[in-house]
């Protein structure tokens, strides 16, 4: 199991009054890419990232330029540079963002209910998000039969539309063509990732791996 530190601060370029610092966070996420990440410092509006010397994806920018943000590409697993430009001039980070290997074949890090409400019906799309979530998957819901997996940012995220169930709380597994368990598998560290089906319980929630033990 990975531990994420919670930022990177760093110094970029010349010094100057109020600083020059750029905050990265997360400073990690997986080779597969579509890690959410943003960027805060001075001077962003209009800013081109790249991580690794590629570029984000769906790049955004908030807060009047002082944070951007986007979802990683893949990388090689190690130490990846960071570098802003604005305005031809370009800010860089040296090992400003780090590349994991997915810790096994398939790993989910969570399961997002795309229309947020936080319960899931047969009409929603739902989305696993981690690692190794290739073309040929699907995941299974409780006892239901599979479903298909389509990847939606390269390897790592991929949606489908949840087979019916009753109203509960049922444990997620992904399965290859042949229907080998890939997650979780032989992973005794891994917890349990769950879907709630039926109506909301409170606000829209991710779930994501439970401490431990099955649904």
């Amino acid at each position: 199991m990975r531990a994420l530190s919670l930022a990177v601060i760093v110094s970029a370029g010349c010094a100057r009054p109020g600083g020059d610092e750029l905050v990265i966070l997360p400073p990690s996420g997986w080779v597969d890419g579509c890690t959410p990440v943003e960027i805060a410092g001075p001077d962003l509006d209009g800013a081109e990232v790249l991580v690794g010397g590629a570029a984000l994806v769906e790049p955004f920018t908030l807060d009047r330029g002082v944070r951007v943000g986007g979802l990683t590409p893949p990388g090689d697993a190690g130490e990846a540079s960071v570098a802003v430009t604005v305005g031809g001039a370009t800010r860089e980070v040296p090992g400003g963002f780090v590349y994991e290997a997915c810790p096994q074949g398939v790993w989910i890090d969570g399961v997002v209910d795309e229309d947020g409400d936080g319960s899931i019906g047969t009409d929603d799309v739902v989305e696993l998000r981690g690692c190794g979530l290739v073309d040929g998957l699907s995941v299974v819901i409780g006892g239901a039969a599979p479903a298909a997996l389509s990847p939606s940012c390269g390897a790592g995220r991929a949606s489908f539309e949840p087979p019916y169930q009753p109203n509960g709380v049922y444990g997620v597994r992904v399965v290859d063509e042949d229907g080998q368990e890939l997650f979780p598998g032989d992973c005794t560290t891994c917890g349990a990732v769950s879907l709630l089906y039926g109506p909301p319980a409170g606000p829209p929630v991710d779930t994501g791996p439970a401490d431990s033990g099955d649904p």
